[in-house]
């Protein structure tokens, strides 16, 4: 009587990989649809910031990510949508922001496109004073030198 196991697949996914591809074929959507569920948006958001920081894919799961994003905000913002899902994910990016600077172009650049798409939507959420000082951090990144000179 031989024990006969199966030898190991030739090429094995790396962590990394085998994460960003669960992602990409499974979480994606639902994580980001539990952001507008008031039961489970906390805990969405931190699976979030878990695989956003995750240094080996993070430059993959925001390029995948923004259409999901996109359509999250526009459920979010909805005239029904839950006031403790919106401030769940206004920390959420106030999180991203304040964590790495790649974060804050990939949260303007959405913010910028949702506010473009759904003026009305934008304009009634806790977004647009995000959005503001989000344009002046960024501003001041890019000018440093002449901001620092207008206010002396």
């Amino acid at each position: 009587f031989f024990l006969m196991t199966r030898p190991p697949p030739r090429s094995t996914q790396s962590r990394s990989s085998a994460a960003s591809d669960v992602y990409k074929r499974q979480l994606k959507d639902y994580i980001f649809l539990a952001m507008c569920d008031k039961e489970l948006c906390s805990l969405a958001s931190e699976i979030l910031k878990k695989l956003f920081t995750f240094d080996l894919i993070q430059e993959e799961i925001m390029s995948i990510s923004s259409k999901i994003f996109l359509n999250a905000l526009m459920l979010l913002y909805n005239p029904d949508a839950d006031k403790e899902c919106q401030d769940n994910l206004q920390k959420y990016l106030e999180f991203l922001v304040n964590e790495k600077e790649i974060f804050m172009e990939y949260v303007y650049g959405i913010l910028k496109e949702f506010s473009e798409k759904n003026r009305n939507s934008f304009l009634r959420s806790n977004l647009v004073d995000f959005m503001n000082r989000l344009a002046k951090q960024r501003r001041e990144k890019m000018f440093p030198q002449v901001l620092t000179e207008y206010k002396g």
